[in-house]
């Protein structure tokens, strides 16, 4: 027993020799009653797409200019800060100084109870749950409410054993924050150093994998202000984590202005404390508000246009379908006059055929009687011819025969020498058959 208990302490003074220098004083005492999260913490946004027209009003570098004009007003030397800005609309980001690696102070933190709130999420924990005789919701409440570095070393320490060191407590750091092992400064695993855009890696995951670590924005909402006041807390409210100490002024925070935005700051004798970061934050709001009306003025006037297509498109509705009924109407009125036209066309040639057969029947009528007519004249023609030969020939035969009747009653002889004469030629002419 005595042997497993040396191992322990042997172990455990490791980790302590490669963690317990770089811990910052920022917490509070121990003793200090457990407050709950707010009831009434805002919930995060989901994060929202670019506009479908691909417009952004985000520019990376008017932002930087912004930050860079407020260092130089304050004499701000820019090796003493880094800065990391996220507008959630569209997730873009612009940083000043961001890859520059400072001391975290407690803001390691962060990704200590963001490790934890996995292993609830995963079902490998339950929320109540003991770690270290310690319950996760405590825990949390300890190391987000009041930066408690008793507790915060306590779960390090209990990281240390369950990930292999300090190595592995900071590989799993960098795979929450989404830094690639070969973009980690060569006394990464040595340290508890993070750069702007580092922080600003674990802030994206906390605010758009939300389901994953409900309670920890929940205690950051309600993260005590004894070290880092946040002024706008009046207007927005924000979630956040600071860490601080010895000329070290470093926060990361969820802003929850209209559209929110993500903020991380890491400074190291900047000068102006608390009050820089303060102002650095008020001046990012602005800034997101501007970008806010920015993209309602986009879309107002993307509506506009919308609505002036829908018009236009109404517009051209309507006139194509007045334009069919007029083609309709006329295409019937057309129609109609074929029709009418077509009508009075067959009534037409329906009276000419009908004219025409009766002209027919009358001329054929007409053919008729003009035939029977003829007839009856050639009829009554020959008739007359017949009486006029018959009377001519009654009259000549009665001439004759008067003049007959003349020449017998007055010249008897005459008509004897006249047989005579003609009997004698006949005879004259008679072969002679004696011969």
């Amino acid at each position: 027993m005595k042997r497993r208990l040396i191992v322990w302490l042997i172990i455990a003074a490791m980790a302590m020799a490669g963690s317990v220098s770089v811990f910052a004083a920022d917490g509070e005492d121990p003793g200090t009653a457990v407050t709950a999260a707010e009831d009434g913490a805002a919930e995060a946004p989901e994060a929202r797409q670019p506009e479908d027209d691909g417009y952004s009003p985000f520019d990376a570098d008017e932002a930087a200019g912004l930050i860079n004009d407020y260092l130089a007003s304050k004499s701000i030397r820019p090796e003493r800060i880094g800065i990391s800005y996220c507008w959630t609309a569209t997730g873009e980001t612009c940083s000043v100084n961001g890859g520059t690696y400072y001391g975290g102070a407690s803001l390691y933190k962060l990704t200590e109870m963001m490790a934890l709130a996995r292993m609830v999420s995963s079902g490998q924990y339950a929320q109540e749950d003991t770690v270290n005789g310690m319950t996760i919701t405590y825990i949390e409440d300890r190391c987000l409410t009041y930066s408690d570095n008793d507790v915060g070393e306590n779960i390090l320490l209990w990281f240390q054993l369950q990930l292999g060191g300090m190595a592995g407590f900071r590989r799993m750091q960098a795979e929450i924050a989404g830094v690639p092992e070969d973009e980690l400064p060569a006394d990464y695993y040595n340290t508890l150093n993070y750069s702007a855009d580092f922080t600003m890696g674990v802030l994206k995951e906390l605010y758009y994998n939300q389901e994953t670590y409900p309670r920890v924005i929940e205690f950051m909402h309600s993260a005590n202000d004894q070290y880092v006041k946040i002024r706008l807390r009046q207007k927005y409210d924000v979630a956040h984590k600071y860490g601080g100490g010895d000329g070290t002024w470093n926060i990361a925070a969820i802003v929850y202005s209209p559209t929110p935005f993500l903020v991380s700051i890491m400074s190291y004798h900047a000068g102006g404390g608390a009050a820089t970061l303060n102002d650095i934050i008020q001046l990012l709001a602005d800034y997101t508000d501007t970008l806010d009306q920015r993209l309602a003025d986009h879309r107002a006037e993307v509506e506009r246009q919308a609505e002036e297509a829908r018009r236009a498109e109404e517009e051209a509705r309507r006139a194509e379908e007045e334009r069919q009924r007029r083609e309709a109407e006329e295409a019937a009125r057309l129609a109609a006059e074929a029709e009418e036209k077509a009508r009075l066309e067959a009534e037409e040639a329906a009276r000419l055929a009908a004219e025409a057969e009766e002209k027919a029947r009358i001329e054929a009528l007409a053919a008729e009687e003009e035939a029977a007519r003829i007839e009856r004249e050639q009829k009554a023609a020959s008739f007359r011819q017949g009486i006029l030969t018959a009377s001519a020939a009654i009259v000549i035969l009665g001439v004759a025969l008067v003049i007959l009747r003349g020449f017998s009653k007055k010249k008897p002889g005459r008509r004897k020498a006249a047989r005579r004469k003609a009997a004698g030629k006949r005879a004259a002419h008679r072969p002679d058959r004696t011969k």
